[in-house]
C-alpha cells in the first residue's frame, strides 16, 4: 500500500484529498495545526501536530510516505509572506531525508506561462495587484521544488469553488486554459489524488479549469 503525506488536510480542497485518497486505498499521514478540525474524511490517517514551517514536524509526518500532495494556500492571502515557501522548502529537505519520491502542490495560475510567450502571467502589468504577493509565494514554492530532487506536479488554477467532482476539466499544458475562471475543490482534489498514479504531468505546471 502506498502512504500518502497530505499538507492542508483540512482545508477546502485537503479533505477532499483525504476522502479520495482514503476511498482509493491509501494510508494517509497528516501533519496538522488544529486538530479540532479533523472530520470523518480524515478517519484512520496517522496525524502529526504542527505546522509546515517547523522541520521536524513535516519530517515527523513524512516519515513513511513515499509521495506528498501540498494543499497548502490562503483563502485571504494574508498569510505571512515566506510561509508557504518556506513550507515547501521543509517539505522537499525532509522528504529527501526519509525517502519521499514526489510532491504535488496547488498553486495559484499567476505562476503559469503567459500566452504570448513573454514569462509568467504574474509578471504581467495586467495581473490583479490582490494576488501578487501569494503568487509571489507560489513561485518561491514551485523553484524550491526545481531545486530539489524530488520529482513534482503543481496544479495551477482560477478561482477555486465548491462544486462536484465533474472530471470535465480542461488542462492546458504550462498555460491555463483559454477563458478558464474556475476549478471545483472537487475536481482538483481529484485531479491530484488520480496524478499520483497516472504521472502524466511529471515535473510539469499543469493549469487547471473548466
Amino acid at each position: 500500500m502506498t502512504t500518502m503525506a497530505v499538507f492542508g488536510a483540512t482545508g477546502r480542497v485537503g479533505t477532499r484529498v483525504c476522502e479520495y485518497a482514503g476511498a482509493a486505498g491509501y494510508d494517509l499521514r497528516l501533519l496538522v495545526r488544529d486538530v479540532t478540525r479533523l472530520g470523518d474524511a480524515h478517519a484512520g490517517a496517522h496525524v502529526t501536530p504542527g505546522t509546515v514551517t517547523d522541520l521536524k514536524a513535516v519530517e515527523a509526518a513524512l516519515t513513511g510516505a513515499q509521495v506528498v500532495i501540498s494543499a497548502l494556500g490562503d483563502d485571504n492571502f494574508k498569510a505571512p509572506v515566506g510561509t508557504l515557501s518556506m513550507g515547501m522548502t521543509n517539505i522537499i529537505a525532509a522528504g529527501e531525508r526519509v525517502g519521499v519520491t514526489r510532491v504535488l502542490a496547488v498553486a495559484g495560475g499567476g505562476i503559469l506561462d503567459a500566452d504570448d510567450g513573454s514569462g509568467q502571467r504574474r509578471a504581467k502589468p495586467t495581473y490583479p495587484e490582490v494576488f501578487r504577493a501569494i503568487s509571489g509565494e507560489h513561485d518561491a514554492a514551485w523553484r524550491a521544488m526545481l531545486a530539489g530532487t524530488l520529482e513534482w506536479t503543481v496544479a495551477c488554477t482560477p478561482d477555486i469553488v465548491p462544486g462536484t467532482r465533474t472530471r470535465q476539466f480542461r488542462n492546458g499544458g504550462s498555460r491555463m486554459p483559454f477563458g478558464g475562471k474556475q476549478i471545483s475543490c472537487e475536481d482538483l482534489a481529484g485531479f491530484l489524488v488520480d496524478e499520483v498514479e497516472q504521472r502524466l504531468y511529471v515535473n510539469q505546471r499543469v493549469g487547471l479549469a473548466y
